[in-house]
């Protein structure tokens, strides 16, 4: 059960990142050029706080459904 939650959420990933590149590929490329002026204490935080929201989320809809 729990693995194929994971896999789920991994296919997702793979899914949403996918579509962004495949209609905005521009987007994708300025975004980069951004994030990579950005220090990286900055991104790494930004990287965790996406990681807590993420497991937050997952977490939430797993005690909701």
């Amino acid at each position: 059960m729990i693995a194929s939650k994971i896999i789920l959420a991994i296919g997702l990933v793979f899914a949403v990142e996918g579509f962004i590149v495949a209609l905005f590929p521009s987007y994708l490329q300025n975004l980069l050029k951004v994030l990579i002026e950005i220090p990286s204490d900055n991104r790494r935080l930004l990287g965790f706080t996406a990681l807590m929201l993420g497991t937050g989320l997952v977490w939430i809809s797993t005690k909701v459904i």
